[in-house]
């Protein structure tokens, strides 16, 4: 008699369009979506006072490509598309007083069920440690009935020491992988790191620009690709201000030919909120005087003018706006899935102010203030959240679904049981549950043929070498200590 076997795979679908960046939350309980093409306040949102304040900027989240949201997070609780902290998704090392806490990216390798958080720590403020540096917590959406799970022992893993609180994220020339972007402190170095199928597989150091140190101010401003990922827009606060660009190669990670944009009021002036335009012609600057008069300011960039000679760039400067009466506090500056620019209003912090066309030099670019009002006892920051460059992600839509074929021995997937990464070309790492433990784990290839068994011990980590198996579709298999069998699809390849 022929043995059968019942399986639960994870199927993934695909959508094409890039609606993973439809869903916002923020500040104090506050949110937009724009799955309707404007945005919908939303009034759901679980980011709030943390430690008796309240959270003041960066923030990440993330839907599938249908725009349905998976989860979101303020670089410290990670909640799930129902809104409730996800399993073992608190504890994170990002601050709610980082300017760039956080960001979102799904794994080259499975981006339909694995998501990279990667988070950064506030400089000095708010019981931030600037040692913390960047770290990275990987998410398996399909664990807890899809509410997603972070994976036992890869959370909180340090990737660089000693950062600013910027990063920025942007597809790698050959579509698949990204690089993430990051400013070391007390250093010119910006450090880029591929993010693979194999996670982090190689990190390009580019000393190049002003050095950030010694004023808490340096530490803080946001970091933008351009939607095309060609160029970089970073800022800084206080101290030696610091408002530069810089173009970025995709195939190899190099970051190259810096320049210093001129800043209102002869320079003294800090930079916070930088954004390009959709089509990467504008540079939009959100800041505060440091010198004289102290105001608010908003002001445009033509990176075109001149051919992108820098005085050109520099006398192209357009002030869209300035503000000495409100709250005396630069904000981020974000783009949205309509290509335009939003921000948090700097006199009605319950309402967002936009630039409808970015694209468009000087007036027409069409800046109204308190244009969009939140929701009802909800309300903005100093930021909005990070998200990749151009929105450009390649998650799909995930579902667990059955698929049966002819079987008498029946087994399941353990959910528990994770493999990352998975697939894997030369080894992955098995993290075995309790249940497992004092067993063996076989690894059965589609003949039902055992390739090598695995005996675990007492360990709760396991290191699978592929030695000589060739590429193909695995299944792990396992008995439980109530021997109840189970299996875990895997994937190796060339």
């Amino acid at each position: 008699m022929k043995n059968t076997f019942l399986l639960i795979l994870m199927i993934p679908f695909f959508s094409f369009a890039q609606k993973q960046g439809n869903v916002w939350y923020f500040g104090d309980h506050g949110g937009v979506d724009f799955s309707t093409g404007s945005p919908i306040a939303l009034a759901n949102g679980q980011i709030g006072y943390g430690n008796g304040v309240l959270h003041m900027e960066g923030t990440s989240a993330i839907c599938d490509s249908a725009g349905k949201l998976l989860f979101y997070t303020e670089g410290m609780n990670v909640w799930n598309k129902n809104h409730q902290l996800m399993l073992n998704g608190t504890g994170l090392l990002g601050n709610y007083s980082s300017t760039q806490s956080s960001i979102i990216v799904p794994d080259p390798g499975n981006p339909n069920r694995y998501f990279y958080l990667f988070t950064i720590s506030s400089g000095f403020c708010c019981n931030g440690n600037m040692s913390d540096g960047m770290r990275y917590s990987k998410i398996d959406i399909c664990l807890d009935n899809t509410l997603g799970d972070i994976m036992p022992n890869l959370k909180n893993i340090k990737v660089v020491d000693t950062v600013t609180e910027k990063i920025a994220v942007t597809k790698h020339a050959n579509g698949v992988d990204y690089w993430i972007l990051t400013h070391k402190f007390y250093s010119d170095q910006y450090w880029a790191l591929h993010l693979t199928s194999n996670g982090i597989t190689d990190t390009v150091i580019s000393a190049i620009g002003s050095i950030h140190d010694g004023y808490i101010g340096r530490s803080q401003g946001q970091m933008k690709f351009s939607n095309n990922g060609n160029k970089i827009a970073i800022g800084g606060s206080n101290g030696i201000d610091i408002l530069e660009i810089c173009d970025f190669n995709k195939s190899t990670g190099v970051v190259s030919n810096s320049k210093k944009i001129k800043k209102i009021n002869n320079d003294k002036a800090s930079t916070y909120g930088v954004e390009f335009s959709a089509d990467n012609s504008k540079l939009y600057v959100h800041g505060l005087t440091t010198m004289g008069p102290m105001y608010v300011y908003f002001a445009q960039y033509d990176l075109n003018a001149g051919g992108g000679n820098i005085d050109s760039i520099n006398a192209s400067l357009y002030r869209i706006y300035k503000d000495s009466v409100g709250l005396i506090a630069p904000c981020g500056l974000q783009i949205a899935p309509d290509d335009k620019i939003y921000l948090v209003s700097i006199n009605d912090q319950t309402t967002l102010s936009v630039v409808n066309n970015p694209n468009v030099q000087g007036a027409g670019c069409n800046y109204q203030d308190q244009a969009i009002a939140l929701a009802a006892n909800t309300s903005g920051s100093y930021s909005l959240p990070s998200f990749i460059a151009g929105f450009d992600y390649n998650n799909g839509l995930t579902q667990c679904d059955v698929t049966e074929p002819n079987n008498t021995t029946s087994f399941d997937m353990d959910q528990s049981i994770l493999i990352s990464p998975n697939p894997f070309s030369d080894l992955t790492t098995i993290h075995i549950p309790k249940s497992a433990q004092n067993t063996s784990l076989m690894l059965i290839n589609c003949f039902g043929e055992t390739i090598r068994k695995i005996h675990t011990g007492s360990e709760n980590v396991i290191t699978l070498y592929r030695e000589h198996i060739a590429a193909g579709l695995y299944f792990l298999r396992w008995a439980d200590t109530k021997n109840n069998s189970h299996a875990i699809k895997l994937l190796i390849v060339d």
